[in-house]
């Protein structure tokens, strides 16, 4: 059984206890002035300050005891989502070090397919100053197969 429920029955025993108590035993108090007892009625007093005292502090344990539940469950909750933080910073951690590591071969890929693309246009442009040397060179073998000899 719970401990709150535990509180709950010795608050509910206590104030039955107390008004039994009061009413068997402080019934004889008069208000009369005649029969004024200031002693008796000193009594009476603190001893309802006690009662209404002891109350107070079970009344206290009753809600801390329900307090203490929704703490410890709260607490777990807390416990979980800090688990689930770090898990999602290390796992950000390891997708930016991926992201670094892609952009690193972006970068390299870029650099390799520039310096293929420099040398496929210089291969380009030695294989067409080539073409045009064998153009013009073509162009005067005619040139010079068409004239006669003996001009």
């Amino acid at each position: 059984m719970k401990k709150t429920y535990w509180f709950l029955l010795l608050f509910g025993l206590w104030c039955v206890g107390s008004g039994y108590w009061y009413m068997f035993t402080m019934k004889g108090l008069r208000t009369d002035p005649r029969f004024f007892d200031p002693h008796v009625s000193t009594m009476a007093i603190l001893e309802i300050l006690v009662m209404v005292m002891v109350a107070c502090l079970i009344g206290y344990a009753i809600g801390w005891g329900l307090r203490d539940e929704h703490i410890a469950s709260m607490r777990e909750m807390v416990d979980e989502l800090k688990m689930d933080k770090q898990t999602m910073v290390s796992d950000q951690r390891a997708k930016e070090e991926h992201l670094q590591l892609l952009e690193q071969q972006k970068l390299y890929a870029q650099q390799a397919g520039t310096l293929k693309w420099n040398k496929a246009k210089q291969e380009t442009d030695l294989l067409v100053k080539e073409l045009s040397e064998l153009k013009q060179e073509l162009t005067h073998m005619k040139e010079s197969a068409a004239t006669p000899a003996g001009l």
